[in-house]
């Protein structure tokens, strides 16, 4: 398997940033909206989702990176 540049890696662990920031954030405004029970429950699955996918990419970001770093003898 071909592994990732280092621009590559950031922007994956950029994304997964930006998407937690921004659905986290969502899902609390949500919450105190005065939105019917059928908005808030498709957007909380689709709160879910987005951010399970943000955490997928996050740990693919974080283990390239963590693959890329040489390993220090000793420790």
């Amino acid at each position: 398997m071909k592994s990732l540049t280092r621009n590559q890696i950031r922007l994956l662990l950029a994304g997964s940033i930006w998407t937690l920031y921004v659905w986290i954030s969502r899902v609390f405004i949500l919450a105190g909206d005065d939105r019917s029970l059928r908005f808030k429950a498709v957007h909380f699955v689709l709160a879910g989702v987005s951010i399970a996918f943000g955490l997928a990419i996050g740990w693919i970001g974080l283990s390239a990176r963590r693959a890329e770093k040489p390993s220090v003898p000793g420790h």
